[in-house]
């Protein structure tokens, strides 16, 4: 499916061949995210929300985009998805770009986003181009 994504690992057979050490450094934010995400759209009341205002991820992720939304499960969820970001940024040595997310409207829709800013956005794609253009070169 992504066989020319520069991962943070040199494929063995296959660039989806995670090494076991990357794959274990990644186990626990991942888990913990998925879990955290899953808690929440399972029972929301449990989480200081409704039914009637999260029936699925669609929802759950406005309310994540939501600038005004403090819930503190919409809270924890946030910061899950940032401790994910930095281990996966450790992964591929690039820790110096983690930083606050903010809100913003990235995208041509306008819609508000809790996203990292601007710059670090473009940090990725241009760390990610160069990887994968240095990575074609080798081949």
């Amino acid at each position: 499916m992504f066989p020319f994504f520069p991962f943070p690992w040199l494929g063995g057979s296959s660039v989806l061949d995670v090494p076991e050490a990357v794959e274990r450094r990644l186990t626990g934010p991942t888990q913990a995210l998925v879990e955290l995400r899953e808690a929440i759209l399972s029972h929301p009341e449990r989480h200081a929300l409704t039914r009637a205002r999260v029936r699925g991820p669609t929802d759950l992720y406005n309310l994540f985009d939501d600038p005004t939304c403090e819930v503190a499960a919409i809270q924890r969820l946030r910061a899950a998805h940032h401790v994910l970001e930095l281990a996966v940024l450790v992964e591929y040595g690039w820790q110096d770009l983690h930083g606050r997310w903010t809100f913003a409207r990235p995208w041509l829709d306008g819609t508000c986003r809790h996203v990292p800013p601007a710059s670090t956005r473009r940090a990725y794609l241009e760390r990610l181009a160069a990887l994968n253009h240095a990575r074609a070169r080798a081949l």
